[in-house]
């Protein structure tokens, strides 16, 4: 096995054995990422009722690492809520170990996605959306039980460094029996988790929204839900929603009411105000803002273009939302999420991103505004890749004054191929030509001087070319000059036969001579270097025993992953060739 081989390298020569105690110690000692990486669950929800939905979304911020692998288990308490569904729709994993799996029984949700090479670097990276269902009131808890993001090392190193759940108040549903335009005849029962809220001598009222819970976010449901708690002795409450922060409310329900649904709301800021009577005394107003927008951005112009030759896709977009503003655009090529960028750093309209997937592409493009709302525009495009020529070889001596045919291969036919041939006098001849249909492509040079040629192809334009691996050759003048006579050569061969006797005579003689003394000195030496070896083996087993107690610790904790197993295993044969070197 390989690192068997390195061993016996190490035994044979010291600067091996510096060089390996150099890689050791970085790859065991120091050859791993700082924890950086986060994973958070998120929603526009912070309350809602018992029957209501609500949608939680697994979000991953590498942190500027580079990851290829996140899985983790979250544990949800399933006598409050129904998991209803798991989507893997706009996720930043298009490879799945492990499909998303969720167990209402065991309140539990699996996940265990994947991504190519070169990764997932980002900070809004959607890994899974879960769609809940609310059960019953209470706090419904979302917590990460085991997590981890590996990143795209090939050691598979796992650089989480937190994680943060989510929780979602479920508020008690009571029905009120009011409308609008006619005061409530009978009173409902207070709301659960806000009877307890403490109440001022001053009759002020919290009010509480499961539809728009945060009042500084855009929301596209235009039917607002608003409850508040009844103080004791409460008489009668007045309500009123409109467009004006000021102002007071208007309409009396009595006996009081702790509810108020508004049905189709237009589009806009709105202010929903409540007060208490008690006493014939009215209490301050409450004020609780909605924001609502469910119209989508309005697209007016949006333009693709792809350069091939620099392999930059080039998006111009002129998108405008008049109600909550554009948030945030998502590009996807080929059904996959590329990137999620925020709006403002769609510098006027205006992104480029660099791709090459060599074939036919297609490109969408979302735009959202601040409530969620979306609209997309496609498009295709189709990229080449762009490989090197390849020369074929040429003699490494060639006589001067003659032509030089080179010869090389492409990739594809038709393909535009420039020859560059350079002396070391600084002159250069450019030849241009085409592969043919069988990829090849054929240049003849004019008839070339003496000197040493670098030859070396190029194929490709712009900032995308490409080029060959470089060869050398050396033209000189003709060794043997014909003059109607045989003896110039049979002279020349004698006398090239005689130098190389006579040196080989005087290579043996030294050989000879520096042998025993050279014999001794490696006696010396390898007796060193063997000790020196039995010193390194045994520290590079120390190292790989640690590390081998590490997987096993690991292992009594949770089951290895593939990755793992394979390490330990490499670990264990690793110290079975050890010790068998070390016995000899």
């Amino acid at each position: 096995m390989f690192f068997t081989t390195a061993i016996k390298k190490l035994l044979k020569n010291k600067k091996i054995y510096y060089t390996a105690i150099f890689v050791c110690s970085f790859l065991f000692l120091g050859g791993y990422y700082a924890s950086a990486a986060t994973l958070s669950i998120t929603s526009g929800f912070a309350a809602l009722a018992p029957g209501d939905t609500a949608t939680l979304y697994v979000v991953l911020n590498s942190e500027g690492v580079a990851v290829n692998n996140t899985e983790a288990a979250i544990k949800f308490p399933s006598d409050l809520v129904d998991v209803v569904s798991l989507s893997k729709s706009g996720s930043v994993f298009s490879l799945w170990v492990e499909e998303p799996y969720f167990s209402n029984s065991t309140g539990i949700i699996t996940f265990n996605g994947g991504v190519p090479t070169p990764g997932f670097n980002g900070s809004r990276g959607s890994v899974i959306a879960i769609v809940v269902k609310a059960k019953k009131a209470g706090q419904a808890d979302f917590t990460f039980s085991t997590a981890s993001v590996r990143a795209n090392d090939g050691l598979g190193t796992d650089v989480l460094s937190g994680q943060s759940g989510k929780t979602l108040t479920i508020i008690s549903k009571d029905t009120p029996n009011t409308t609008p335009d006619t005061p409530a005849t009978t009173s409902t029962p207070p709301i659960d988790n806000l009877q307890n809220t403490p109440i001022s001598q001053n009759l002020f009222l919290q009010i509480l929204s499961p539809t728009h819970p945060n009042q500084d976010r855009w929301y596209n449901d235009k039917n607002p839900i608003f409850r508040w708690n009844i103080p004791t002795g409460a008489d009668a409450v007045r309500t009123s929603i409109d467009n004006n922060d000021s102002g007071t409310p208007r309409i009396t329900y009595s006996p009081v009411i702790n509810e108020k649904k508004i049905k189709d709301s237009e589009d806009g800021t709105w202010y929903f105000k409540v007060r208490a009577r008690k006493n014939n005394t009215w209490g301050p107003i409450s004020t609780y803002v909605v924001k609502i927008d469910t119209v989508a951005p309005q697209k007016k112009k949006v333009n693709f273009s792809y350069d091939d030759n620099t392999k930059i896709l080039n998006i111009t977009a002129d998108i405008q939302d008049a109600t909550s503003g554009i948030e945030r655009y998502e590009i996807f090529i080929n059904n996959t999420l590329i990137k999620n960028i925020p709006a403002e750093e769609f510098v006027n309209g205006n992104y480029k991103l660099e791709f090459n997937t060599p074939g036919d592409n297609t490109v969408k493009l979302l735009a959202f505004d601040h409530a969620g709302n979306s609209v997309d525009s496609y498009d295709t495009f189709y990229t080449t890749s762009v490989v090197a020529p390849q020369l074929e070889s040429v003699p490494a001596v060639n006589p001067s004054n003659e032509k030089l045919l080179i010869t090389g291969l492409t990739q594809t036919s038709d393909t535009d191929i420039t020859v560059y041939v350079k002396n070391n006098y600084g002159e250069l001849i450019t030849l241009k030509t085409k592969s043919n249909s069988d990829l090849n492509f054929f240049v003849l040079t004019p008839k070339l001087k003496s000197g040493v040629y670098d030859i070396w192809a190029e194929t490709g334009s712009g900032n995308n070319i490409v080029s060959s691996l470089h060869i050398y050759t050396k033209v000189t003048p003709r060794l043997l000059i014909t003059i109607g006579s045989s003896t110039i050569i049979a002279f020349y061969l004698f006398t090239s036969t005689f130098l190389i006797i006579i040196l080989l005579l005087l290579g043996a003689y030294y050989l000879g001579h520096h042998y025993s003394r050279l014999q001794h000195k490696l006696r010396m030496r390898t007796a060193v270097v063997k000790g020196d070896n039995h010193r390194i083996l045994l520290l590079i087993r120390k190292r790989l025993e640690k590390h081998l107690e590490i997987l096993q610790h690991t292992r009594r904790e949770r089951i290895l992953t593939k990755e793992e197993k394979e390490i330990k295993e490499a670990i264990e044969n690793d110290l079975d060739e050890i010790d068998k070197t070390l016995k000899e």
